[in-house]
C-alpha cells in the first residue's frame, strides 16, 4: 500500500506560499493508478492548494486513456470546500484537469487493428490536450521492440493528422527514438519536419541524447528524480545545464518519482511539483518564481491549454 501523501510532503511548503494560486503545471500524473484510488479528489485539491494546476492525467492504454477521460471531468467540479478556498483565495477556482490519449510502450503489444480509431475518438474529448504517453522502452521491454516501434509510429501519425502535441517516453532507446521520428522531424533527407511539437517526458537519460531532443526542437520533462540525490546527480550536473528554461517542463510523474523518499510508503504527489521547481531554480541559479513561470508558459503554450479551457467550458 501508498502512504498517504497528505503528512511529510517535502521540502516545498514555504515556497508554495510564496507562488500564487495555478502558479504551475504538472504535466504527467498517473491520477489513474490504484495508489490513487481512495483520495483521488483529495490529492487534485491538495495540489491546488500548493499552487500546482492544471494538472494533467496520463494515458497510458485505451483504457487508461478512458479513466483519465473520466476523471478529468469529474474531478473538476466545484465542492462547498473548494468554493471556500476560492472565497479567501487560497486557489483561483476549481481544479484544471486535462489528458492524453495513448498507449505507453509497456502496453504497446495491446494494440489492435482498432486501437488508433479508439485513441481518435478519446483525443475528440475537449479536455484532451496530447497523444501519449507513447515510444520506447528498451530498459524494461514489457513489449517486443518491433511492436514498440510500430505503436510508436502509428501515434505520431495521428498526431500529425489531429495537430495534437505529444507526450513521449524514452528509457534506454535514444538513438531508435531518433530513428523512428526522423522522418516526422524532416530528418531523412525527403521529408518536411510535420511532428507537432512534443514533450520527452520524466526524462532520466544521458546529456547527449538531452542535447539531441532540444536540438530537433523537442522539450524535456524532469520529475522528482532530479532531487534524488544520487540517481538524480547526472541530471543536476550534467543535463539541466543543458536545457534552455523555454524547453523544460515541470512533472511529477505521481505516483512514482518521490522528490524525498523511496520505497513502499514512498508516494509521489502532484504538489510535489514545487519541489522539482525548487531544485531547478537552485541548479540554474534562478528564482523559483522565473523557473515556475517559465515552465508554467511552455506548459500553457504547447499543450494550448487555455484553449482546451475554454473549449472544456471555462473549467
Amino acid at each position: 500500500e501508498w502512504e498517504d501523501g497528505s503528512e511529510g510532503e517535502g521540502e516545498g511548503g514555504d515556497v508554495a506560499g510564496r507562488l500564487a494560486a495555478d502558479s504551475l503545471v504538472d504535466i504527467g500524473v498517473n491520477l489513474t493508478n490504484r495508489a490513487f484510488k481512495k483520495d483521488a479528489a483529495e490529492v487534485v485539491a491538495r495540489a491546488a492548494l500548493a499552487g500546482v494546476s492544471p494538472l494533467m492525467l496520463t494515458g497510458t492504454s485505451v483504457k487508461a486513456s478512458r479513466e483519465s477521460r473520466d476523471l478529468s471531468h469529474r474531478l473538476c467540479i466545484e465542492t462547498p470546500a473548494m468554493m471556500k478556498q476560492m472565497q479567501t483565495g487560497e486557489i483561483s477556482g476549481p481544479p484544471e484537469l486535462y489528458f492524453t490519449s495513448g498507449v505507453h510502450p509497456h502496453d504497446a503489444k495491446s494494440w489492435t487493428a482498432s486501437t488508433r480509431d479508439e485513441l481518435r475518438t478519446l483525443a475528440a474529448d475537449p479536455r484532451c490536450v496530447a497523444i501519449g504517453e507513447c515510444g520506447l522502452d528498451f530498459n524494461r521491454d514489457f513489449s517486443p521492440r518491433d511492436v514498440q516501434e510500430h505503436a510508436l509510429r502509428e501515434q505520431l501519425e495521428l498526431a500529425c493528422e489531429l495537430g495534437l502535441p505529444l507526450f513521449l517516453h524514452e528509457r534506454d532507446a535514444h538513438e531508435r527514438m531518433m530513428a523512428v521520428m526522423a522522418p516526422f522531424l524532416g530528418l531523412d533527407g525527403t521529408t518536411e519536419r510535420r511532428l507537432p511539437p512534443a514533450v520527452i517526458h520524466c526524462f532520466t537519460g544521458s546529456a547527449a541524447a538531452a542535447a539531441q531532443y532540444v536540438a530537433v526542437g523537442l522539450y524535456v520533462g524532469l520529475t522528482g528524480t532530479i532531487c534524488m540525490e544520487e540517481r538524480g546527480r547526472h541530471l543536476r550536473e550534467e543535463v539541466l545545464p543543458l536545457i534552455p528554461l523555454d524547453r523544460l517542463m515541470l512533472e511529477t510523474d505521481a505516483p512514482f518519482m518521490h522528490p524525498t523518499k523511496q520505497g513502499r510508503n514512498s508516494r509521489c504527489e502532484p504538489h510535489h511539483t514545487v519541489d522539482v521547481c525548487m531544485k531547478v531554480a537552485e541548479v540554474l541559479g534562478v528564482e523559483v518564481e522565473v523557473a515556475a513561470a517559465a515552465t508554467t508558459a511552455n506548459a500553457r503554450s504547447v499543450f494550448r491549454l487555455d484553449h482546451a479551457r475554454a473549449r472544456a467550458g471555462g473549467r
